[in-house]
C-alpha cells in the first residue's frame, strides 16, 4: 500500500536520456557512482521508478538515478530517514521537517481528522519537505564556492556568482521561475546546531520584510549539503517553491 501512495502522490519517475551505469561490481541496495545515488534490486537491475523503506518514498529517472525522497503518505509529516544523507545533514533535516510538521498542523489541527473521515485522501503533503537531489547537488556546488570565495548573508550572495537564482537559471532553466531561499550556515564542528541558525535567519528576514517566503510553511523541496573543514562544520541549504 505504501509503494501504491508513493505512485499516486506525485512521485512519478523523472525521464532521462543518459544511459544507466552497468551493474558490474554494484551491491545490493544502494550505490554512489559518479556522485550519483542508485538502488540495485534483487533481480539484478537498477530501479527505475519507486521503492519504499522505513516511511521513506523514493523516486528514480529512467536512468536508474535517485530523484527525489519524501515521507511515506498520511504518516503525520515530520522527520523521516534518507539513506543518502550523512548524519548531520540527517540531523538537521530531521529538525526542519518537525518544525514544517508543527507549523501545518497548528494551522490546520483538523487535517488528521479530515482524511479519517473520508474527507481527503492525503493529509499530510505540507507537512514535510521532499528531498530534491537537483536541489541538494545545487547546495554542494554552492556550498564549495561559498568556502572558497565567501558568502554575504544580508544578500545571499556568492562573490562573483550572485544568488542561488542566478544559479538556477544557467545550471536549470526549467526551473528558473520557481521561487528559492539560500542558506548558508557554519560554526564549531562540536557546538553548533545549524538549526538554530535556520530559525534565526528566517525570523530575521520575516521581520524585516513580512513576506511569507522567510517562513518554512511556504517551501515545499528542499537540497542541503554539509562539508566538515578545520574543526568547522559548513552547510548550504537550498529550499525551493
Amino acid at each position: 500500500m505504501a509503494a501504491i501512495l508513493c505512485m499516486i502522490t506525485g512521485m512519478t519517475a523523472v525521464p532521462a536520456y543518459a544511459a544507466a551505469p552497468e551493474t558490474f561490481g554494484a551491491v545490493p541496495g544502494w550505490n554512489q557512482i559518479s556522485g550519483k545515488w542508485y538502488y540495485l534490486m534483487e533481480n539484478g537491475a537498477w530501479s527505475t521508478d519507486f521503492i519504499e523503506d522505513e516511511n521513506t518514498c523514493y523516486t528514480f529517472t529512467k536512468d536508474g538515478t535517485l530523484s527525489y525522497a519524501r515521507k511515506t503518505p498520511n504518516t503525520q509529516g515530520g522527520a523521516y530517514p534518507v539513506y543518502v544523507l550523512d548524519q548531520k545533514e540527517q540531523e538537521l533535516f530531521d529538525d526542519m521537517n518537525d518544525e514544517k510538521s508543527d507549523l501545518f498542523f497548528d494551522t490546520y489541527p483538523e487535517a488528521e481528522d479530515d482524511y479519517d473521515n473520508g474527507d481527503v485522501e492525503f493529509y499530510d503533503g505540507r507537512a514535510t519537505f521532499v528531498l530534491d537531489m537537483d536541489l541538494c547537488d545545487i547546495a554542494k556546488t554552492r556550498l564549495s564556492s561559498a568556502m572558497e570565495k565567501g558568502y554575504s548573508k544580508s544578500k545571499n550572495t556568492i562573490p562573483g556568482e550572485g544568488t542561488v537564482s542566478d544559479y538556477v537559471k544557467t545550471a536549470f532553466p526549467e526551473r528558473k521561475s520557481a521561487t528559492f531561499f539560500e542558506m548558508h550556515l557554519w560554526g564549531p564542528e562540536e557546538t553548533y546546531d545549524p538549526y538554530d541558525s535556520v530559525m534565526i535567519r528566517m525570523q530575521e528576514k520575516f521581520d524585516r520584510k513580512d513576506d511569507k517566503k522567510y517562513s518554512l510553511e511556504y517551501y515545499r523541496r528542499m537540497g542541503i549539503a554539509h562539508e566538515n573543514q578545520n574543526g568547522k562544520d559548513y552547510y548550504m541549504v537550498v529550499l525551493e517553491r
